[in-house]
């Protein structure tokens, strides 16, 4: 329903399935929180009432949802939850850091176009696994060609094409690694072009 939502506590919704359809939500001096799950279709930014970034956790209910609002502002997001999967149905312009710990984000869009894109307006790259947990990139899209890199944490990381006959090219962004696996698949295709930096366990 319509109203806002003020949050005061970093940890309000740490175990709480938040589905935003309508409502605002607004992170007051926050610097960082925690959603077990995030759905919905409204937009959603992260930053607080000072404009200072917000650090955004979602995921840990291993809940499989979708969100089709637009995240902005100059935070990041963090996926965890080790079986549960989001699908960032819309074009998503926040500046920070995206890492998908645990679980899978599913976007269609991973190319920065019109300052905006499924994972946000970064050229930073992306994490994929934590430090014991594989993290999963599902890109569902048309063939394109993705120039941010990739960050492997020692847990491992999965790269997937969800749409057969098309191709995600990984360009000139570099993946790196110290100890973790990339693993690539899908029913469509990947190319990998990008410069490769592995430590002795990559």
């Amino acid at each position: 329903s319509n109203g806002t939502v003020l949050l005061g506590n970093a940890a309000a919704f740490n175990n709480t399935n938040v589905s935003i359809g309508g409502a605002t939500v607004l992170f007051g001096s926050l610097t960082s929180s925690t959603f077990a799950s995030l759905a919905g279709s409204t937009n959603l930014a992260l930053s607080n009432t000072t404009s200072q970034a917000v650090a955004l956790t979602i995921g840990g209910n291993n809940a499989n949802t979708s969100y089709s609002g637009v995240l902005s502002g100059g935070g990041s997001l963090t996926k965890t939850g080790a079986t549960g999967a989001i699908t960032l149905s819309n074009n998503n312009t926040y500046t920070g850091t995206t890492a998908i710990l645990s679980g899978t984000i599913s976007t269609g869009s991973v190319v920065v176009s019109a300052g905006a894109s499924g994972l946000g307006n970064a050229s930073s790259a992306v994490t994929l696994g934590g430090a014991a947990s594989e993290g999963t990139l599902l890109y569902s899209g048309n063939s394109a060609t993705y120039t941010r890199g990739f960050a492997l944490g020692a847990g491992g990381g999965q790269l997937l094409v969800s749409t057969a006959g098309q191709t995600l090219t990984v360009g000139t962004g570099n993946i790196s690694s110290t100890s973790g696996t990339l693993t690539i698949g899908g029913a469509g295709n990947t190319a990998v072009t990008a410069g490769l930096s592995l430590g002795t366990g990559g």
